[in-house]
């Protein structure tokens, strides 16, 4: 434990085979098996669903992030405008909040490019990937963060998939938890599943808010979809002024 605070196919070649019409046929036989195994036309329509997602979810975080913030701010400018000159005593506030409010603007953008980049792992493991993150966290947001983790023994595009869902939550801890203290366990369970849990002390999440088309808001489903695709389960609970919890649970098998 760590703390912080297919077989392979026997092609066989006929000896006596020795025709080009016969190599000819093996190729075209070893072929169509590929192809027929292998639905292109399923992994094309994956990948612009997956797109999509992203593209969605961009969205949503400028229209609720950068384009929410800069109203105010077209909105202290135009007062400003029409202030006559007698009061521009006035002017020094209203340009101090407005300047306040593209600083903050800034930074929302610049968090947007940021999970637009890759959630690849590198050359880093998994957890020193996620102690970065927390690091990160702690340096920009103030969090104080517990980190707890056994060693992951799991194929590593998983690894990569868990980094993934696990930066997501952290970016809606960031976004709307208000939280100071972050907990991030991951540890094997006795039934040998792999459970992770990331949990805030933020002030929760209202239902009311979330709720996109009946499956939560675009985070939450980009986190479902990866953990599907790993054959993971995702849970979430919150409680009001008490925080968020969610949990992930992967089952392993031991036998690979």
């Amino acid at each position: 434990m760590v703390i912080y605070n297919d077989s392979n196919k026997n092609l066989g070649n006929e000896a006596d085979s020795g025709t080009q019409l016969e190599a000819s046929e093996a190729v075209e036989f070893e072929l169509n098996n590929f192809v027929n195994g292998y639905d292109a036309v399923k992994v094309i329509q994956q990948l612009i669903r997956s797109h999509e997602r992203e593209i969605r979810r961009v969205c949503y975080d400028i229209h609720d992030g950068v384009a929410q913030t800069l109203i105010p701010v077209l909105h202290y400018l135009q007062i400003i405008e029409n202030l006559p000159p007698e009061r521009r005593h006035e002017y020094t506030n209203l340009i101090l909040k407005a300047r306040i409010l593209v600083q903050q603007a800034l930074g929302e953008a610049r968090a947007v490019i940021e999970g637009l980049r890759l959630d690849d792992l590198g050359n880093l493991s998994l957890l020193d990937a996620l102690q970065l993150e927390l690091q990160r966290c702690k340096e920009e947001q103030g969090w104080a963060y517990e980190f707890e983790a056994d060693e992951p023994d799991i194929p590593r595009d998983h690894q990569e998939k868990i980094y993934s869902i696990l930066k997501e939550g952290l970016n809606n801890i960031r976004k709307h938890a208000a939280a100071k203290r972050v907990e991030l366990h991951m540890k094997f369970l006795e039934d040998g599943s792999f459970e992770i849990v990331l949990r805030d002390w933020g002030i929760g999440i209202d239902p009311k808010k979330i709720k996109r088309n009946g499956k939560g808001g675009l985070g939450l489903i980009a986190m479902q979809e990866r953990a599907q695709e790993i054959g993971a389960t995702l849970e979430l609970s919150s409680i009001k002024n008490q925080g968020t919890t969610i949990r992930l649970n992967l089952p392993v098998d031991k036998s690979e």
